[in-house]
């Protein structure tokens, strides 16, 4: 094997029999794996993954003395359902500390992913 290709990150989709393997590696790195769509290799082992447009991402910005709690409702609702008529399953919504929504926002489903971003199965 070439020195170079030895060092080269590799990324590649990822199998079904990399799903395990990948779960016990991240754990022992006390992290989660979230969906992943590439596996990241460098010397042939497995080192990371991404999750590359598996989940749709939700930006939403509110009059923080304008809307209330029904209006952010409405917001929620329309594209959760937006993105499940669509196929998909899950959906990642960042949340400042500052918004007036940030206390609610696990109460209504969503799991902090604690990088000021929560992801929700619909």
């Amino acid at each position: 094997m070439d020195r170079i290709d030895h060092m080269m990150t590799r990324i590649r989709r990822i199998t079904e029999s990399d799903l395990p393997i990948l779960q016990k590696l991240a754990a022992a790195d006390r992290h989660e794996v979230v969906l992943p769509s590439h596996v990241v290799e460098r010397d042939h082992q497995m080192i990371g993954y991404l999750s590359v447009g598996v989940i749709p991402t939700v930006i939403v910005w509110l009059d923080s003395d304008r809307a209330n709690v029904r209006d952010s409702m409405a917001v929620m609702t329309f594209y959760e359902n937006a993105i499940s008529d669509r196929g998909g399953s899950h959906v990642i919504i960042p949340c400042s500390e500052k918004s007036p929504f940030r206390p609610y926002i696990e109460n209504v489903g969503y799991v902090d992913l604690h990088v000021g971003m929560f992801i929700k199965q619909l």
